[in-house]
């Protein structure tokens, strides 16, 4: 079972060290965590068991202050990446769509089973946006890793004229 560090302990090193000991699959949201404090916290693990994710400790986060531009930086690592979102929606999926064409592969969100239940997490989503955020997702990320399907003859059918092959100006011209 991973375990999973908030963003507030990236600094703490007793901890990390600790979690680090057992060699299993953690997780770790950034936060704040400047280059020397990710380095360090990096340190401590074996890569392959460990996923590091961009988030803005901020509840609820808004959309102009997610700053991506530290994913890439984060990819660096070479480990597993992703995102922890504060978002409300539809800001959330807008996020995680941006998140997973820069190469995130773990999402991580805050639930609610409905919003009749009282939590400190107002920025919680219900359990249809979760399935919302994932269904596109999971759309999107074939499409990023999929050619597409081409049928080269009907495309050739559908652009030449068979009288001189070229493709006329008028498509009446060309007779099927």
């Amino acid at each position: 079972f991973p375990s999973h560090d908030s963003s507030g302990d990236t600094t703490n090193i007793p901890l990390l060290q600790h979690i680090a000991s057992f060699n299993q699959s953690t997780i770790i949201s950034l936060g704040n965590s400047n280059k020397f404090e990710i380095d360090q916290l990096v340190s401590f693990y074996n890569k392959s068991n460990l996923t590091l994710l961009h988030c803005i400790p901020k509840y609820p986060t808004k959309l102009d202050e997610i700053s991506f531009s530290m994913i890439p930086y984060i990819s660096e690592y070479k480990t597993r990446f992703g995102w922890s979102s504060h978002l409300l929606m539809p800001d959330a999926l807008t996020a995680s769509v941006s998140a997973l064409s820069l190469g995130c592969t773990v999402f991580e969100y805050h639930i609610k089973l409905n919003n009749e239940i009282d939590t400190p997490d107002s920025f919680a989503l219900l359990p249809q946006d979760i399935h919302n955020i994932s269904d596109t997702l999971h759309i999107l990320d074939k499409q990023l890793n999929t050619l597409p399907s081409i049928d080269y003859k009907a495309i050739l059918w559908n652009r030449r004229n068979p009288k001189d092959w070229l493709r006329p100006l008028d498509e009446s011209v060309c007779k099927r």
